[in-house]
């Protein structure tokens, strides 16, 4: 029998481009990401995407934690902090 396909969902928040092709979907909001990947025989993984300046925002109004207690009943997270130090 062949393994069951990764699915991968997007937050209708995430806009870029690169990752249109991805099917959007509420889910990943409620489980604090921009993505979640459903792996079988896994579970579920959550990539949350921070730019800097987001990063910094969302650590002092608190988002960032709560993104982060959304999470924890994912198998993995995972936070992925974009940008360069200006």
């Amino acid at each position: 029998m062949g393994e069951s396909p990764v699915v991968i969902f997007r937050s209708p928040t995430e806009q870029n481009v690169a990752f249109k092709d991805f099917p959007s979907s509420s889910l990943p909001e409620t489980k604090g990401a921009d993505f979640l990947f459903s792996v079988p025989e896994f579970g579920f993984v959550g990539v949350q995407r921070k730019e800097l300046r987001d990063l910094v925002a969302s650590l002092r109004d608190g988002r960032l934690a709560k993104e982060i207690g959304q999470m924890e009943s994912l198998a993995m997270k995972v936070l992925v902090i974009e940008g360069r130090p200006g």
